[in-house]
């Protein structure tokens, strides 16, 4: 029997006990997660993936169709795993429940029809490269499900970052602290104008003493926040400016005029 009748021949046969093959899956991860699901919880969750699984698994033998199809089914899982607070040490633990059943149904099948070691070889091997495509799938959910929640967290950072705070109807404080990065820059100015608008702040006191990294870019912000404040009719007021900070506007030729300037955010708030 040539290898590409062997492939159909197995194939065949992985379809017809696609059922057996999916409940033997579902005793699998059953055991693994006996305690947390109940049985009928897992069961009513995963039999018809399985099925899917099986099915592109027994495509794969005489086609390439599994190219996406592997990666996508693993995606999906990984989606479900995700949303049930599940891990990727854990989903990918499962799919190797999945192999161990696959393998399992071939060796015997191929033993009781006396397939060569060799031949089985090639067959197993074409089904680890099938279920590897479905840990790709599984590892892009996760990745792109962490990179989701780093750039919740970032956003969350940079509107945290923006301290506007209140000391009466009309006045607020925004104390600069850290660096200020493009990103930064840009929620920077949205935030705070937003704010401004929004709440109707009369006076923005703008205490820059927790700047130290002085570059270009701070200069700009500065300069395109006091700007645009000035045109949305607040009056800024600015505290905290050190002799570098100073030396940086004069030498970027930025030049805060009619912007009453203060040693410190005392002298600012009593001269209110």
């Amino acid at each position: 029997m040539t290898l590409r009748n062997l492939k159909q021949t197995f194939s065949e046969l992985i379809l017809k006990h696609s059922e057996e093959l999916a409940d033997a899956m579902f005793d699998e991860l059953f055991s693994l997660y006996r305690g947390r699901f109940t049985e009928d919880e897992i069961k009513a969750g995963t039999v018809h993936l399985y099925i899917q699984l099986i099915e592109i698994i027994a495509r794969g033998l005489v086609d390439d169709c599994v190219q996406e199809e592997a990666p996508a089914w693993g995606e999906k899982v990984g989606e479900l795993s995700i949303n049930n607070g599940g891990e990727l040490g854990g989903t990918i633990k499962s799919s190797n429940l999945y192999k161990k059943v696959i393998w399992s149904f071939l060796l015997k099948q191929g033993e009781s029809q006396k397939i060569s070691y060799v031949e089985m070889n090639d067959i197993l091997s074409e089904v680890d490269a099938i279920i590897t495509l479905t840990i790709y799938g599984f590892t892009n959910a996760f990745t792109k499900h962490t990179e989701k929640e780093l750039k919740e967290k970032e956003n969350l950072y940079l509107k945290v970052s923006v301290p506007l705070v209140p000391i009466s109807s009309n006045v607020a404080i925004l104390p600069l602290i850290g660096e200020i990065t493009d990103v930064r820059s840009e929620v920077l100015l949205q935030e705070t104008l937003h704010a401004c608008t929004s709440k109707r702040y009369e006076n923005l006191i703008l205490d820059v003493s927790g700047i130290y990294s002085i570059n270009s870019l701070v200069i700009a912000t500065l300069s395109k926040l006091i700007d645009c404040l000035n045109l949305l009719g607040v009056d800024v007021m600015v505290t905290g400016i050190r002799k570098e900070l100073s030396l940086s506007f004069i030498e970027h030729g930025v030049f805060l005029r009619g912007v009453r300037i203060y040693s410190n955010l005392s002298n600012a708030i009593q001269d209110l």
